[in-house]
């Protein structure tokens, strides 16, 4: 019954205007309040925690990447890589 009730939330969250994240939690606190899970059991679930520690990493980079780059960024490293180039064709180094 907790499940059909977690299941219907999910599908409906988009016209109710919850997010996916808030669903899960939602759902996960639920079955914690209610029992049928321990927070013992989250805890000794260890892939779970590995998956949430890499995608956090994950979003994380791509996040300061995202604030890094400018949309001018590939132009400039191409002129860099072209420069670097005609360097090493000037040192005798290219082909």
């Amino acid at each position: 019954m907790k499940l059909c009730c977690g299941v219907c939330v999910q599908i409906s969250s988009r016209f109710i205007g919850l997010s996916n994240v808030s669903v899960a939690f939602l759902a996960l606190s639920l079955l914690l309040l209610s029992g049928v899970l321990s927070w013992r059991d989250c805890l000794e679930y260890t892939p779970a925690w590995d998956t949430l520690l890499w995608f956090g990493v994950v979003i994380g980079m791509s996040t300061n990447l995202n604030t890094l780059v400018t949309p001018l960024s590939p132009a400039l490293l191409v002129l860099q890589i072209e420069a670097g180039t005609r360097k090493a064709e000037l040192a005798g180094l290219g082909a």
